[in-house]
């Protein structure tokens, strides 16, 4: 049966391996306080052990609230549970797939999007964009806009400016011109 000495290395053996089990483990999503410095969640490791209040770590910049239900990785400090961080959370339900070698996209669960393509930046909004800044600099080559424009304060422009195929700028002139409350001819084509 060994002497006693392997006995207590073998208890101690067998005491660090259950430790080193519960380093790292799977573990499904709870409950979420996103309300304070830090995320606290509730995560379920086995079946029934649940750990409260288990700090997750995001990375600088990026943060987010995922739903109950998603997969996590839970690490145990010093092998002991009470010490647990989360430090993946992933959701398999709204997981954008398809992507190509090296792209990147930030999404949501209801389809917002922005997607650095090797084609180049696809940002989809199911609800709208608001830019807030106070000024907004955009260069390209071309801009394409459909839809409605609204634009309201003082706007200037500098170059050609054309509506409907009809210049807009010191060429732009009307024929039959009335005094008056009179209207005057269609603009010339420039």
């Amino acid at each position: 049966m060994g002497s006693a000495q392997d006995r207590s290395l073998r208890a101690a053996f067998d005491r660090n391996a259950r430790r080193l089990g519960a380093v790292v483990a799977r573990a499904v999503l709870r409950m979420v306080d996103d309300t304070s410095a830090r995320q606290l969640l509730q995560v379920e490791v086995l079946r029934d052990e649940l750990l409260d209040a288990v700090e997750r770590l995001q990375n600088y910049g990026l943060t987010s609230c995922p739903h109950v239900g998603a997969d996590a990785i839970v690490l145990a400090v010093g092998g002991h549970r009470a010490q647990s961080v989360v430090v993946v959370v992933d959701d398999r339900r709204y997981r954008l797939s398809g992507l190509k070698p090296g792209e990147v996209a930030l999404h949501d669960d209801i389809g917002n999007l922005v997607h650095l393509t090797r084609d180049g930046l696809r940002i989809e909004s199911q609800q709208g964009v608001e830019v807030a800044a106070p000024e907004v600099r955009v260069e390209a080559d071309a801009i394409s806009l459909k839809g409605q424009l609204t634009v309201e304060g003082d706007t200037a422009f500098k170059g050609k400016v054309s509506a409907n195929g009809v210049a807009i700028d010191d060429t732009h002139r009307h024929g039959q011109v009335q005094p008056g409350s009179g209207i005057s001819g269609t603009p010339a084509s420039g």
